[in-house]
C-alpha cells in the first residue's frame, strides 16, 4: 500500500463528511444527506474495517444535525450488514442496500422514532421513508461510481474488483431511470410546497397584524384625546390645587376606565389634581413631586405629547404602567401637563380577542423591548423581550422569522414542532409600540408531512417495484447469455468428444440472434476441426516431402555455387567493370576490368567507397544522389559520372545497378556494372562544338540577309527620289515596304535565341510602327489598336504572314481614310482552341468599294494577299465590308523544310 492509497481513503472520508454537512434541505430540517456515498465506496474498495471507521466519522454529523443518535446507529447497521454481504461474495450494492432498509432499516427507524422519541405517526412515517429513499439513492450513485469512475486506478489496488457485468449494468440503469426523475420531481415539489406555505403564513400574519394595528391605534388616539381634554380644562384654571380642577379630573377618568390614574402637574412637576386623591397606602397624591420622571423632562423640553415606556408605579398605582402626557402651554410657555396612566391588564384585554385566530399569540413591546402586554402566559409586563439568537432562529427578513425552542438537545423534528413563525410590526409613528404576532409551526409541519408522506410512499413503492422489475428484467436478458457462456465454454473439447449441446432460448430477439450465431460458429468449428484432423495427416505427409525438398535444395545450392563461379569467370573476361558494394557503399567485389579502367587492383578497390572515385568537384553532389537511391532501394541505369583514374586523369563511365535484398526486404548492398564511355563523350563534345559554330554562322547569315534587304530598300528609296510619276513612285514605295517586312523577319530571327522561330506578336508591333512612320503624313489622325497574343511560328510561316500584314495595313493607311479623315485600325492575333492562328486586320474607314473583287483584281496588293493566304499558307480568308473593312485570316503553321 502506498501514500496514494491512504490519501484517497482520507479524501473519501472528508468528502463523505462534507456530503452530510452540505445537505439538500427539503423543509423543517428534513434534509437529504450524501455522506453514505463515500462510506459505501470505502466499504467496497477498502473492506469492512475501513468502511465502519468511515461510517463512524461521516455519520457522526447526524447527531448534531438532528439532535439524537438513533440515525447514527441505523447508518452504522446499514454499513455493517452491506459490508458483511459484500465479504460473503454478493456484488450488487444497490440490491443489498435495498434489502437492508426493507428488512432491518425501516423497522429500526420505526422503533427509535416511536418507542424512544415518541413522535406522531405522520412524522415517523415521513422520516422512515425519507431515510430509506435517501440511502437507496446514495447506494445507486455509489454503484455507478464504482463501475464507471476510475476510483480503482486512483487508489492503485493490487487486486481489482471483478468487471461490471451486463446484469448489474441493466439493474442499475432501470432503477436510475425510475428513481432519479422521481426524486428530482419530488424534491422540487417539496421546495415549492414549503415556499407556498411560508407565503400563506406571511400573508396571514400580515393581515392579523394590520387588524391589531388599526384597533390599537384607534384606542390610543381615543385615550390621548381624553388626556388632551384634561389639559384644556387645566389650562382654564389657575393651575393651583382646587376643588374644581379635582372634580374635572375625576369626571374625565370615569369616562376612560382604561386609565388607572389621571392627574395634573404644574410647571415645577408638583401634582395639583389627582384621581384617586389617596393611594392604596392611604397617602395623599396631591403635592407629589414628579419632576424627576423621564417623561416629564422630555415633555417639558419638547412641548409635545409624550407616551412613556413601561415602568413600575410607586404613588397611586404600584403595578407596571404607561403614561400618556400632554403639555399645558400659554404663548408657548410651559405651565404644566395633564397625564393618564394606562392599566396594562386592559391593554392585554385588547389583544385577547385575536388569540384564537390560527392559535396566534400577540405581544406589545415598548421602545426598550420590554413587554407591555402579551397573550403568552410566560410573558409578564416589564419583562425584557429577547429576540431569538441566529442558531435557534431562521430569519427570512427583518420582520418575519422562525423562533425555535432554546433547548438544543431536542430532536430536530420535535424542535420544529415546538417552533413559531414570528412577525414584528411597529404600530405607527404616533404609537411606536412593537407588535409581535406568533403562530405555531406545528400545523404547517403536519400539513406538509401529510402531503410529502404521500409522495414518499409513492416513491417508495416505485423504488420497490423498480428493484423487482430490474431484477426480473436483468435476469431475463442475462440469463440466456450466462447459459450460452456455459455451453460455449470448452466448446472445442465438447465438439471433439461429440457432446450434445443444449443451446438456450430467449424472448429477446437480439439474444436469439447471438445464440444462432454461436450455433453457426460451432458448426463451422466442428467442420474446421474435421479439416484440422485431416490437415494433420497431410502435414505428416508434407513433412516427409519437406525432407526430400531439403535434399533437393542442398543440391540446388551446390549448383548455385557452381553458377556463381561461372559468373565470376565471365565477369573477369567481360569488357564491363562488374562490381558489388555493401549497404554503406563500400566495394565488396570488383571484376579485374577495374584495373584496365582505373589502374586499381582488387585489394586497393576493396578499401574504397564508391563515392571516393568521383571527381572532387562532383563528389558530394553525386554521393547525395546515390545514397538517396540506396535509401529508396531503387535500381538505376546509365548513371553518367566521372571517376578519377589512379594517375589523376578523368574517365567517363555509364553506371547501372540493382539492389541486393535479404528475405525480409532489408538492403544488403548493390550489384552493377560500369561501361567506359570516355571516347563517346569526346565525340559528343566535338559534335556540340560543331553545332555552336553552325549556330553562329546561321545568325551571321540572317544578319547579312537582313542587311542585304536593307540595301535593296535603300536603293529603291534613292531611285524613287528621281521619279516624277506618282504611280511609279507608289510602286517603288510598296515594293520597299514588302522587302522591309521580309527583312524584319530575319532581324527577329537574328535577335532570337531560337534561330528558326519568331513571336508574331513582337513582329507585328514592329512592322506596324514602321508602316505608321512610313505613312506619317496620312496617319496623323489615325490610331492603331493592337490586341495581340503571343504566337510562335517558324520562318516558313512568318515570312508570308508578314507580307499579308504589310499589304493589309498599307492599304488601310492609303485608302481607308481619304482627304485626311481620322479613324482607327485594329489588328487582332491569337491561337484558337483548334490550333489555328487567327489574324484580323480591320478599319472603320470608307470601306472597300463593292466593285473590287479581292479574288479577281488587277491590284498587285490583293493578288499577293489572296495568293499567299490560300495557296502558300493554305488558309482561309474572309472579307467584311460593313462599317469599314475587315480581313479575317485563319491558317496553321507550315511544316519546316530545311534547306539543302
Amino acid at each position: 500500500m502506498n501514500l496514494k492509497y491512504y490519501a484517497t481513503l482520507a479524501l473519501l472520508i472528508i468528502l463523505g463528511f462534507l456530503g452530510n454537512y452540505y445537505s439538500f434541505s427539503l423543509f423543517f430540517r428534513g434534509a437529504f444527506l450524501f455522506g453514505s456515498i463515500a462510506v459505501l465506496l470505502v466499504l467496497y474498495f477498502y473492506g469492512l474495517g475501513w468502511g465502519m471507521l468511515s461510517a463512524i466519522v461521516v455519520q457522526s454529523y447526524t447527531y448534531f444535525l438532528w439532535g439524537h443518535p438513533y440515525a447514527f446507529f441505523t447508518f452504522l447497521a446499514e454499513t455493517l450488514l452491506v459490508g458483511l454481504l459484500l465479504r460473503a461474495g454478493f456484488r450488487n450494492l444497490l440490491l443489498l442496500d435495498g434489502l437492508f432498509w426493507l428488512l432491518i432499516g425501516l423497522p429500526m427507524a420505526y422503533f427509535f422514532l416511536t418507542a424512544l422519541q415518541h413522535m406522531d405517526a405522520n412524522t415517523v412515517h415521513f422520516i422512515m421513508l425519507k431515510q430509506a429513499i435517501n440511502s437507496i439513492v446514495n447506494a445507486l450513485v455509489a454503484s455507478l461510481a464504482i463501475f464507471y469512475l476510475p476510483v480503482n486506478r486512483l487508489i492503485e489496488r493490487p487486486t481489482s474488483p471483478d468487471a461490471l457485468t451486463l446484469r448489474e449494468s441493466l439493474f442499475n440503469l432501470v432503477v436510475a431511470l425510475v428513481l432519479f426523475p422521481t426524486l428530482l420531481l419530488t424534491g422540487l415539489a417539496a421546495r415549492n410546497m414549503m415556499q407556498d406555505i411560508e407565503k400563506d403564513v406571511t400573508d396571514d400574519l400580515n393581515a392579523l397584524s394590520a387588524n391589531v394595528q388599526t384597533h390599537l391605534l384607534s384606542w390610543y388616539l381615543l385615550h390621548m384625546n381624553g388626556v388632551k381634554e384634561l389639559a384644556r380644562l387645566a389650562d382654564r384654571s389657575s393651575l393651583a390645587p382646587s376643588a374644581g380642577l379635582q372634580q374635572e379630573t375625576e369626571i374625565i377618568k370615569q369616562s376612560f376606565p382604561d386609565f388607572t390614574v389621571m392627574f395634573v402637574v404644574n410647571a415645577a412637576g408638583i401634582t395639583i389634581a389627582f384621581d384617586p386623591p389617596i393611594n392604596h397606602k392611604g397617602e395623599s397624591t396631591i403635592g407629589v413631586d414628579l419632576s424627576i420622571r423621564p417623561w416629564f423632562k422630555d415633555l417639558k423640553a419638547t412641548h409635545q405629547p409624550v407616551m412613556s415606556d413601561v415602568f413600575g408605579g410607586d404613588r397611586a398605582s404600584f403595578a407596571p404602567i404607561i403614561t400618556l402626557s400632554v403639555p399645558i402651554l400659554r404663548q408657548n410657555n410651559f405651565l404644566g401637563l395633564a397625564s393618564g396612566s394606562l392599566d396594562l391588564s386592559r391593554v392585554r384585554a385588547l389583544l385577547q380577542p385575536y388569540k384564537p385566530d390560527k392559535d396566534a399569540t400577540l405581544s406589545l413591546l415598548d421602545s426598550q423591548s420590554r413587554v407591555i402586554a402579551s397573550t403568552r402566559p410566560d410573558l409578564e409586563p416589564m419583562q425584557s423581550w429577547v429576540r431569538p439568537r441566529p442558531q435557534v432562529a431562521q430569519q427570512a427578513n427583518n420582520s418575519f422569522y422562525i423562533r425555535h425552542p432554546e433547548d438544543n438537545k431536542l430532536p430536530s423534528a420535535t424542535r420544529w414542532k415546538q417552533s413559531f413563525y414570528v412577525q414584528e410590526t411597529i404600530i405607527s409613528a404616533d404609537l411606536p409600540w412593537k407588535l409581535i404576532v406568533e403562530v405555531p409551526v406545528a400545523p404547517q409541519q403536519r400539513r406538509l408531512y401529510a402531503l410529502y408522506l404521500r409522495s414518499l410512499a409513492v416513491m417508495t413503492s416505485l423504488v420497490a417495484l423498480a428493484l423487482l422489475l430490474a431484477q426480473i428484467f436483468s435476469r431475463q436478458i442475462t440469463g440466456p447469455l450466462n447459459e450460452l457462456a456455459q455451453v460455449s465454454r470448452d466448446l472445442a473439447d465438447k465438439l471433439i468428444e461429440s457432446h450434445q449441446l443444449d443451446w438456450p432460448k430467449s424472448s429477446v430477439q437480439e439474444v436469439n440472434s447471438l445464440v444462432l450465431n454461436f450455433q453457426s460458429m460451432s458448426e463451422a468449428l466442428e467442420q474446421n476441426l474435421y479439416q484440422l484432423q485431416k490437415r494433420s495427416t497431410e502435414l505428416v505427409e508434407a513433412n516427409q516431402a519437406l525432407h526430400q525438398e531439403i535434399d533437393e535444395r542442398n543440391q540446388a545450392e551446390e549448383a548455385l555455387r557452381e553458377s556463381e563461379k561461372r559468373f565470376r569467370d565471365v565477369a573477369g573476361n567481360a569488357q564491363e567493370w562488374v562490381w558489388e558494394v555493401n549497404a554503406e557503399g563500400k566495394y565488396t567485389y570488383a571484376s579485374p576490368v577495374v584495373e584496365k579502367l582505373l589502374s586499381y587492383n582488387s585489394g586497393e578497390i576493396h578499401d574504397k567507397y564508391f563515392y571516393d572515385l568521383f571527381i572532387p568537384e562532383e563528389r558530394e553532389k553525386l554521393k547525395e544522389i546515390a545514397l538517396a537511391t540506396f535509401a529508396a532501394q531503387q535500381p538505376f541505369k546509365e548513371f553518367i559520372n566521372r571517376k578519377l583514374h589512379k594517375n589523376g586523369s578523368i574517365v567517363w563511365l555509364s553506371t547501372s545497378g540493382i539492389p541486393i535484398l535479404d528475405k525480409t526486404g532489408n538492403l544488403l548492398g548493390y550489384r552493377g556494372a560500369d561501361i567506359d564511355i570516355t571516347e563517346r563523350k569526346k565525340a559528343e563534345e566535338a559534335i556540340q562544338a560543331s553545332l555552336q559554330e553552325k549556330e553562329v554562322l546561321l545568325k551571321e547569315i540572317h544578319h547579312r540577309t537582313k542587311n542585304n534587304f536593307q540595301v535593296v530598300c535603300s536603293l529603291l528609296k534613292l531611285q524613287s527620289n528621281r521619279l516624277k510619276d506618282p504611280q511609279l513612285l507608289q510602286a517603288f514605295q510598296d515594293t520597299g515596304n514588302r522587302i522591309r517586312s521580309m527583312a524584319l523577319v530575319h532581324e527577329k530571327l537574328y535577335q532570337s535565341k531560337d534561330l528558326s522561330h519568331i513571336d508574331l506578336k513582337d513582329y507585328i508591333k514592329d512592322l506596324a510602327s514602321f508602316l505608321l512612320a512610313t505613312y506619317k503624313t496620312r496617319s496623323a489622325k489615325i490610331s492603331l489598336h493592337l490586341d495581340l497574343h503571343s504566337v510562335i511560328v517558324n520562318i516558313e510561316t512568318a515570312m508570308p504572314c508578314g507580307l499579308i500584314i504589310n499589304e493589309l495595313l498599307s492599304n488601310a493607311l492609303k485608302y481607308a481614310f481619304p482627304e485626311g479623315r481620322g479613324g482607327q485600325i485594329s489588328i487582332y492575333l491569337q491561337s484558337t482552341d483548334d490550333h489555328d492562328i487567327e489574324l484580323k486586320v480591320a478599319d472603320d474607314g470608307v470601306g472597300l468599294p463593292p466593285e473590287i473583287d479581292v479574288w479577281n483584281t488587277a491590284s498587285l496588293g490583293f493578288t499577293i494577299i489572296a495568293g499567299i493566304a490560300t495557296q502558300q499558307l493554305k488558309g482561309k480568308l474572309e472579307v467584311r465590308r460593313d462599317q469599314g473593312t475587315e480581313f479575317r485570316f485563319l491558317f496553321r503553321e507550315l511544316d519546316y523544310k530545311p534547306g539543302i
